[in-house]
């Protein structure tokens, strides 16, 4: 027993590893791959593993580039199943799901792009918006606000105990979010002009799901300094 789960241990650290080098040679040679280092952990823990990989285990994780970047960033990861311990997730709603936060200014001012795991499996995005506020002790999930999209299609489902490899990615150009999973175009529409107002760096939201993942971004804008780094949290 011991043997074969060390077989398919191996095993699923050699099927991630393979898959990053594809993120590096399918024309986004210019992402470089995140380290625990590299990330602004506000709320939950993230664990450093070998060949740049990260793995969430709590019910509410958020963490931001500690320098801003283009508004473009992609992740493989595995599903593994619902976190340890049981929360409801920041959302408000029972979802297990991963994503991404961008032009995250603060706590109260970002986008949210996030690929819903289970019970169904489809991509949201919302925007929160509160220009006077910055923290969630002031804000808490006051101006949420779905996105409706231009172009949507179905995504394929993600199974706890697969162990398969999914991507995930998001762009902002102009004023047009573009969503892709597992390489395809599922997700685009256009932003509201006032979150495109705001700055700041590009990140990852994981509610009720444990994962690894192997993050990459776009190289952090010319002069951009590091940023302060404390804990803020975004859920209840």
């Amino acid at each position: 027993m011991r043997a074969l789960g060390f077989s398919f241990a191996f095993a699923l650290i050699s099927y991630i590893g393979l898959a990053v080098p594809r993120i590096l040679q399918t024309g986004h040679e210019r992402r470089a791959r995140v380290s625990l280092t590299n990330l602004c952990v506000t709320e939950g823990t993230i664990t450093a593993l070998p060949a740049h990989r990260l793995r969430v285990t709590d019910p509410n994780v958020h963490a931001t580039m500690n320098r801003e970047t283009p508004q473009d960033i992609e992740a493989h990861f595995v599903y593994l199943g619902p976190s340890d311990g049981s929360d409801t997730p920041s959302s408000g709603q029972d979802h297990h799901q991963f994503g991404f936060e961008l032009l995250a200014q603060d706590a109260c001012n970002l986008v949210y792009v996030m690929w819903r795991l289970e019970p169904e499996s489809n991509i949201a995005v919302f925007v929160k918006s509160n220009p006077e506020q910055h923290s969630h002790a002031e804000c808490g999930r006051r101006g949420m606000t779905a996105v409706e999209p231009e172009l949507t299609l179905p995504l394929p489902p993600v199974r706890a105990g697969e162990h398969s490899s999914h991507a995930l990615r998001a762009e902002i150009i102009g004023s047009r979010l573009r969503v892709f999973a597992d390489e395809t175009l599922v997700w685009r529409g256009a932003l509201p002009s006032e979150i495109l107002r705001t700055r700041g760096p590009v990140g990852i939201h994981c509610d009720n799901a444990k994962l690894e993942i192997v993050l990459s971004v776009a190289p952090p804008v010319a002069g951009a300094p590091v940023l302060p780094c404390k804990a803020a949290p975004e859920s209840d």
